[in-house]
C-alpha cells in the first residue's frame, strides 16, 4: 500500500477534481480509497482532544471495570476457539 497526499474539489454536479500529485506510482492499475478531510475545504479543523494520548490514556477508567468477566478472554480456552484459522 502507497498514500499520496493531494487536493481534490467536489464540484456542485458530484464531480471530483483531484490535484495531480506531486509523485505517482508507476502505470497500472489500483484500487483507490478516498479520504475527505473537511479541513482542506476551508472549514476549521476541530482539536482532536486524543491527539498524543494512548488508548490507556483516553479509556484506562474502564480498564478491569467488568468483574462478571475473566480478567483475560485468553484464560479460557473457549474464547479463543477458532482463533487464528
Amino acid at each position: 500500500m502507497k498514500v499520496i497526499q493531494t487536493t481534490a474539489t467536489i464540484n456542485s454536479n458530484g464531480e471530483i477534481h483531484i490535484a495531480e500529485p506531486e509523485k505517482l506510482p508507476p502505470a497500472g492499475h489500483y484500487k483507490i480509497v478516498l479520504v475527505l478531510d473537511a479541513a482542506t475545504n476551508g472549514i476549521p479543523e476541530t482539536t482532536n482532544k486524543f491527539a498524543g494520548k494512548s488508548f490507556i490514556d483516553v479509556a484506562g477508567q474502564w480498564v478491569g471495570c467488568s468483574h462478571e468477566n475473566p480478567p483475560d478472554l485468553s484464560t479460557n480456552p473457549e474464547h479463543m476457539e477458532g482463533y487464528g484459522q
